[in-house]
C-alpha cells in the first residue's frame, strides 16, 4: 500500500502513515487539489494510489473555464473520487466580483460536489498588487462570493495562505465560512477554525509524475452535504402522509355548490390517483357534481378532481370568500 509523508491535524507532526489508517482522534483524509497545470491525470491509478478526495479548479478571473475541469469532474465521477471545486479570483471592482461569483456558481450547477466549493484568494501573480486591488476589496469578494454560493445552495469556503488569512483578509465578516488553509510546513498555525489543510506543494502520489498540492480535509463533507442537502444533495423528502382512506356514503356530507377546501383530489370517483394539496395549483373549489356511494364522491369545479367528506374535513383552511 502506498504510502505518504503526511501531517498530523491533532499533533501538528509529520509521520509516516498508511492511508488508510484511521487511528487517532481526529478525522483526517488525504486529498489534492488540481488544475488544467497538472495536464491529463490518470485518475484511475490516482485513487487507487490511496488518495480520498479531490479539490478541481473550476475557473479563474472573470470568467475563463479550466481547460481541464470537465474532464476532470466526469473522471472523478467515474471512478467515485469524491471532489470539490475551486475558482482563482482576479476581482478588482463590484463588476467583476459579481461576474466572477455569477460564473462560478453557474459551472458548480454543471456538476455534484461532495466537498466544498472555495473561493481562491490569493496573489501568487501579483495582479491585485499591481492592480492597487484592497484588503478590503478582498474581503468584499470573498464575502460576497460565499453569501452567493450559500443563496444558490453550494457548502462555501475560502482558499488562502497563512498570510493572507492572517493579514490581508481576517475580517470577523469571513469567520463564519470554512476556511482552506495553505501553509507548507510540518505545523498549521493558524489560529481560527478550518476545515482543511494544503500542507505542501510538492507531494508524490501514485500514478502523476511530477509535484502535487497535498491536502487534508477534517470534516466528513460528503456526509455533510448529504445531510444539510447542499451542492445539489437534496434532502430526502419527508414521508408523505398515507392518503385519506375512502368513505364511501349513500348521504354525503356536503352539497352541491358547497365551497370547500381539501388535502388533496383523487383522478376518479372511485380509484384513481391520489394528489396532495401541496402539488395541486387549485387549492379550493365548489363542489359541482355528487356521486353518491363513490369513494371520492364530489366533483369540484366541473373537472379539478374528485375528492370525499375525510379529505374536506381534515383541511380546517376556509376557502377565500366563503
Amino acid at each position: 500500500m502506498t504510502s505518504f509523508l503526511l501531517a498530523n491535524a491533532c499533533t501538528g507532526a509529520f509521520k509516516m502513515r498508511s492511508m488508510k489508517e484511521k487511528g487517532g482522534v481526529c478525522m483526517r483524509r488525504l486529498g489534492i487539489d488540481v488544475s488544467e497545470h497538472n495536464g491529463i491525470l490518470d485518475w484511475d491509478a490516482i485513487k487507487k494510489g490511496g488518495i480520498e478526495f479531490a479539490i478541481i479548479r473550476s475557473s479563474w478571473g472573470h470568467f475563463e473555464e479550466d481547460k481541464q475541469f470537465r474532464r476532470n469532474v466526469r473522471e472523478c465521477e467515474r471512478v467515485k473520487m469524491p471532489y470539490g471545486l475551486y475558482h482563482y479570483s482576479y476581482v478588482a471592482n463590484d463588476a467583476q466580483m459579481r461576474e466572477e461569483a455569477s460564473g462560478f456558481i453557474r459551472l458548480c450547477k454543471t456538476c455534484k460536489p461532495s466537498y466544498p466549493c472555495y473561493i481562491d484568494m490569493e496573489d501568487a501573480d501579483g495582479w491585485k498588487r499591481r492592480n492597487g486591488v484592497s484588503d478590503a476589496m478582498n474581503v468584499e469578494t470573498c464575502y460576497y462570493t460565499c453569501r452567493e454560493l450559500e443563496k444558490a445552495g453550494f457548502y462555501a469556503g475560502i482558499y488562502a495562505n497563512l498570510d493572507w488569512l492572517t493579514n490581508h483578509i481576517n475580517s470577523s465578516r469571513l469567520d463564519r465560512f470554512d476556511k482552506w488553509v495553505a501553509q507548507w510546513a510540518s505545523v498549521n498555525t493558524y489560529r481560527k477554525l478550518y476545515g482543511m489543510w494544503q500542507f505542501t506543494s510538492d507531494g508524490s502520489i501514485h500514478g502523476y509524475n511530477g509535484r502535487m498540492d497535498l491536502d487534508y480535509a477534517y470534516k466528513d463533507y460528503p456526509a455533510i452535504m448529504k445531510e444539510k442537502g447542499l451542492n445539489g444533495y437534496g434532502k430526502a423528502p419527508d414521508q408523505p402522509k398515507p392518503d385519506p382512506k375512502p368513505n364511501p356514503s349513500k348521504n354525503p356530507k356536503y352539497k352541491v355548490g358547497t365551497p370547500v377546501t381539501y388535502t388533496g383530489l383523487w383522478t376518479q370517483a372511485n380509484g384513481g390517483n391520489w394528489y396532495p394539496r401541496r402539488l395541486l395549483a387549485v387549492k379550493e373549489g365548489i363542489i359541482t357534481r355528487i356521486i353518491k356511494g363513490a369513494e371520492h364522491p364530489y366533483l369540484i369545479n366541473d373537472g379539478t378532481g374528485w375528492t370525499n367528506d375525510r379529505a374536506i374535513d381534515d383541511e380546517p383552511t376556509r376557502p377565500s370568500g366563503y
